[in-house]
């Protein structure tokens, strides 16, 4: 078993937590540590004795989901042998003794449950606030099943919930391994979509087991940043549990409520965020963190300087009220009321839980009368959160949160403005999200992660130079003379050969097995289409990938000069190969005749391209979404998005024998259309994406030519591409329009 522990700028807490880990009454369970530094200011070192500990250092802050993706990565591409179990725990976790081994009892007794979680306790505290997570049905919102044991009929066995948070949770290897990492959304949400997909796309289950403790800040803290990702975020365990538009407007409409909330307080900072977060859900952006520099905010000053920074505020005040919150702590209380008294007046002071003594006047019709009237109070202190009843509390804002507090002054008319408008922009992104929904998110494979975000000094070597991924259908014939040419090409002497069969029904995957000894096959359940060449990457070996039509050879030399360019210059991902019919010797690319040197920012590929392994990988490979049709040049261009090179020598070519290439079917018409268009919307910015997208449809017209169902087939695909959302980019991958314009350039060129 392997422990998981993302970590940035925590060295105290990790410390606490390894101490915690040393401690554990393990009973015969192997155990060993991996620790994600996540480009911390000071690297991250030391661990208690009695403990493997490895400290993997990442050049930038992946955030929790890329954090623990690179943790679980390396776990499981580690050399030595490969755990059954991984453990995952946030660094500001803490766990009892004997937390590991009652979550690995409730594991090995029914093999359907792919994870389970503890109850989690506050640090601070000790009182349980959440027994298990689930996604509520209303408004899509993430509750706890219990939060406390009153309400919870047995306290000692497990029970089944949507999700258990990822500050510690243990989960089955295989079942990370069939399914991927987390959904790259950098911080919040990401564990519970994970959860629910791992349950959905294994048949499994996720338990809570009540007897097991944790210790965790509470999630109800007042956040900053994280209102940004919890108003973006949360629409992929929406869309994982099947919730349709009602509940994806509900989710928007409480972050749009949200944002009001804040711009009343006078936190125009803050609703600010939440504003951003549904913007950018609306607009499909869904990965990875907030662009640089946009996630502005006035961080909460520490309570030791209350006094000092409110005894301006209050010389001239004749009333001074504060509310504290319910969560502060008792350290924090007594630190306030001792600032408080520092004052030199009187303070009315009430809790927020006791709502008999509040000073401030309750409720809306209490707002009311302070918008029309103005506030009763000079100085309100009030819980940072805000309610009604705090909204326009005072002439002068104090909010007070569990880490700090700020100070506003009130423009009353100013901020009512401002509130108004918020409203008004947040609704209206609420019904856009509604309406059409965010871009799904993808979930990473474990060899996508490890290519892509392990520094290379973990990475595992490859044993071989070259592996041959074909992707083979129904065509045995066709298959046996590609794999004969491949043979006989001394660039593949030494190369690994893997045939993957999408569930075809004409034997060829035993015929492989009978006629080519040594070629590996991988024979799927079903025709997953452009994925099977997904699953052919992942099993290879190989530092660089051929990736191969079953129909297509590459022609004599073409392959060794493409692996001689790759070998010269590491800018380069992938040698794209021109293919060409092997009778007439035509060219699939119209326009490649036109170029005469070989040029590096070529925006296609077709059935033969020469690709290094971890470029493969950190794109995300094919698009499996596309099914068919178009994925080869979708993933040209995420490779030049990603900044890195693809090649195009007109000397190097692959003879393609494809009917598809000749006569274009009524399925081609279809689904080439929906990913032309989709293809566009990824990667096109500005006029060139709908000039791309109008001409698209102009040439699936002219291939339909006379055949009416041709012309049908076109619209449908186009219909398809333009109202279902495009399947959603890499993280890493940042399209800029550059390959879209210079397709668009390629083609209409003279």
């Amino acid at each position: 078993m392997r422990a998981v522990v993302p970590c940035h700028n925590r060295p105290d807490d990790l410390a606490a937590l390894l101490g915690d880990f040393a401690a554990m009454r393990l009973g015969g369970i192997g155990f060993d540590v991996i620790v994600v530094d996540n480009a911390s200011d000071q690297p991250l070192g030391g661990a208690p004795g009695g403990i493997d500990v490895e400290f993997l250092r990442l050049d930038t802050n992946l955030g929790g989901s890329g954090g623990y993706n690179a943790g679980m990565a390396r776990a499981l591409r580690r050399d030595g042998a490969k755990p059954d179990l991984l453990w995952l725990v946030d660094s500001d976790a803490r766990v009892d003794p004997d937390t590991l081994t009652l979550l690995v009892e409730a594991l090995d007794r029914d093999e359907r449950t792919v994870a389970v979680g503890p109850a989690l306790c506050d640090t601070a505290s000790g009182e349980v606030f959440e027994i298990g997570g689930c996604v509520e049905p209303w408004g899509g919102g993430f509750e706890p099943v219990y939060r406390s044991f009153d309400t919870l009929d047995d306290a000692d066995e497990p029970f089944e919930c949507d999700y258990v948070a990822a500050c510690c949770a243990l989960v089955r290897a295989t079942a990370v391994e069939r399914v991927g990492l987390f959904p790259e959304v950098f911080l919040n949400g990401d564990d519970v979509e994970w959860f629910i997909r791992l349950v959905r796309e294994t048949g499994g289950r996720v338990l809570c087991h009540p007897e097991a403790r944790a210790y965790h800040p509470r999630f109800d803290r007042v956040p900053t940043a994280a209102r940004y990702f919890l108003a973006r975020n949360a629409y992929g365990a929406i869309a994982a549990k099947g919730y349709g538009a009602l509940v994806r407007w509900r989710r928007a409409w409480v972050e749009a409520s949200r944002a009001l909330n804040q711009a009343v307080m006078g936190r125009n900072d803050l609703a600010r965020l939440h504003l951003l977060g549904l913007a950018d859900a609306a607009a499909g952006r869904v990965s990875g963190p907030s662009p640089r520099g946009r996630l502005v905010f006035e961080p909460f000053h520490p309570f030791t300087e209350l006094a000092e920074r409110v005894r301006a505020l209050v010389r001239g005040a004749r009333t001074v009220t504060a509310v504290l919150p319910a969560n502060l702590g008792d350290d924090a209380e007594r630190e306030i009321i001792e600032q408080l008294d520092q004052l030199g007046r009187h303070v009315e002071v009430a809790r927020a839980h006791d709502q008999r003594t509040t000073p401030v006047r309750r409720g809306l019709l209490g707002f009311v009368h302070r918008a029309v009237f103005g506030p009763g109070v000079d100085v309100a202190i009030t819980p940072a959160k805000g309610r009604p009843e705090y909204w326009l509390g005072g002439r002068v804002m104090v909010q007070l949160a569990e880490s700090g507090f700020v100070v506003r002054r009130v423009d009353r008319f100013g901020v009512l403005l401002r509130a108004g408008w918020t409203w008004l922009v947040g609704n209206a992104l609420a019904l856009r999200i509604a309406l059409r929904g965010p871009a799904p998110t993808r979930l990473p494979g474990v060899d996508e992660v490890a290519a892509a975000d392990l520094p290379e000094s973990v990475r595992a070597p490859a044993a071989v130079k070259l592996s041959v991924v074909i992707l083979s259908y129904n065509r045995q014939d066709a298959l046996a003379r590609t794999l004969s040419a491949l043979r006989a090409d001394p660039a593949c002497a030494w190369a690994e050969l893997i045939v993957v069969d999408n569930a075809s029904t004409d034997g060829s995957p035993d015929f492989v097995r009978e006629r080519f000894a040594g070629v590996r096959v991988i024979a799927l359940d079903k025709n997953e289409g452009v994925e099977g060449f997904n699953h052919g990457a992942r099993a290879a070996r190989g530092e660089y990938l051929l990736i191969l039509d079953d129909d297509a050879v590459p022609d004599e030399g073409a392959l060794a000069r493409a692996i001689a360019a790759l070998d010269a210059d590491d800018r380069l991902a992938a040698v794209t190969l021109e293919p060409r019919h092997p009778g007439t010797d035509t060219s699939e690319w119209a326009f490649a005749g036109r170029v005469r040197t070989p040029r590096d920012d070529w925006p296609v590929m077709g059935c033969a391209n020469l690709v290094r392994r971890r470029d493969w990988l950190a794109a995300g490979g094919y698009e499996r979404g596309f099914f068919l049709y178009r994925n080869d040049t979708d993933l040209a261009m995420k490779l030049l998005a990603m900044g890195r090179g693809v090649r195009f020598d007109p000397a190097l070519i692959a003879w393609h024998d494809s009917p598809a290439a000749a006569s274009k079917s009524v399925r081609w018409l279809r689904l080439a259309t929906r990913n032309w268009v989709w293809l566009c919307t990824r990667h096109g910015r500005g006029w060139s994406r709908v000039a791309a997208i109008v001409m698209g449809l102009a040439r699936a017209h002219g291939a339909a030519r006379w055949r009416i169902n041709g012309h049908l087939a076109v619209l449908r695909g186009a219909s398809a591409g333009l109202f279902c959302r495009a399947p959603a980019l890499p993280v890493r991958v940042k399209p800029d329009g550059n390959a879209l314009r210079a397709l668009l350039r390629l083609r209409t060129a003279r």
